[in-house]
């Protein structure tokens, strides 16, 4: 329901909108769709145009009935408010042209979703090998709807997601060995309440630690063999123990790799004649870096006789 403030004011052109400056709509569920609506009154002799109708955001949408307002009439201006899009309070604008002074009014309130959830997109970072990882998650329920509060999910890992019915979700994910990238998206519902739709979280992490290579392309000259680049083992804390050495997918290819501090490392490959002959061939070869519980990093080699060598 529109609250509409009784003040209201008239311009140097005579225009007098109604409300003065905001349409105040109050609290209303986000799952809805809602109309402010402003009064345009010609307090003039003359006639008022109306023209350059613009929102502020895409959720509003100005729609004008008369674009031209006779002495002593009105016309509304309706703002139509996708509340989809909307969570929690907002204020925005709307603004006009009457005989080419500009306009502006606003529309206040506050958009009150079913359900009110910290995020909807979580990174959780690096997670530990060999450990139940568990994390809480507070959720808000709208009061006036009955039902509990229930939770699917769907994931490449294995990911669960338990409610209390009310204000809790807890999500899980059970130990793993093999170090990994995953994804998951868990769908909150209402019992009861098929008209709303689900509010999705999406959620993505580390399973163990991660290889960055800088740069991920290395370029070699007509006489090049060897190539060095800086690598960064980011990983799970607490820091796990000494790192086993650096390996690479292609036997044609020498590794030596010196650690620095805070898991940052230079790395020097040896490149054989025979893998030179092939990158001539080829142009380009992508490799695989990998070590013990850490995802794998891939690196492309380029031939370039007139890089750096």
């Amino acid at each position: 329901m529109v609250m509409i403030s009784a003040l209201c004011s008239t311009a140097a052109n005579g225009l007098r909108i109604e409300p003065k400056e905001v349409c105040v709509m109050g609290a209303f569920p986000a799952e809805s769709n809602q109309v402010a609506t402003f009064t345009l009154f010609n307090a003039t002799s003359n006639a008022l145009r109306i023209g350059k109708l613009e929102s502020c955001c895409a959720f509003l949408e100005p729609v004008i009935y008369e674009k031209t307002i006779v002495p002593g009439a009105s016309t509304p201006l309706d703002v139509l408010i996708d509340a989809h899009s909307l969570n929690g309070p907002f204020k925005k604008n709307i603004s006009f042209e009457a005989n080419g002074q500009s306009h502006t009014v606003w529309i206040e309130g506050e958009a009150k979703p079913a359900i009110a959830i910290p995020s909807t997109h979580i990174h959780c970072g690096h997670l530990p090998l060999g450990q139940l990882w568990t994390t809480n998650l507070a959720v808000a329920v709208r009061s006036n709807l009955p039902g509990k509060l229930t939770a699917t999910t769907q994931s490449n890992i294995g990911l669960s997601a338990n409610t209390d019915g009310k204000a809790m979700l807890q999500l899980s994910i059970p130990a793993q060995r093999e170090p990994m990238r995953w994804q998951g998206l868990v769908q909150l519902r209402i019992e009861g309440q098929p008209q709303l739709p689900p509010v999705a979280i999406h959620l993505e992490g580390c399973m163990g630690g991660r290889l960055h290579p800088q740069p991920r392309k290395l370029a070699l000259a007509e006489n090049a063999r060897k190539a060095t680049f800086a690598l960064h083992r980011k990983h799970p804390e607490p820091l796990p123990p000494a790192p086993t050495p650096l390996q690479c997918n292609l036997p044609d290819i020498g590794i030596k790799e010196e650690l620095g501090a805070t898991g940052n490392s230079t790395v020097e490959l040896d490149f054989t004649d025979a893998f030179i002959q092939r990158l001539k061939a080829e142009r380009r070869i992508p490799i695989q870096l990998s070590t013990e519980g850490y995802v794998p990093a891939s690196l492309m080699i380029e031939y370039s006789p007139g890089g750096v060598r």
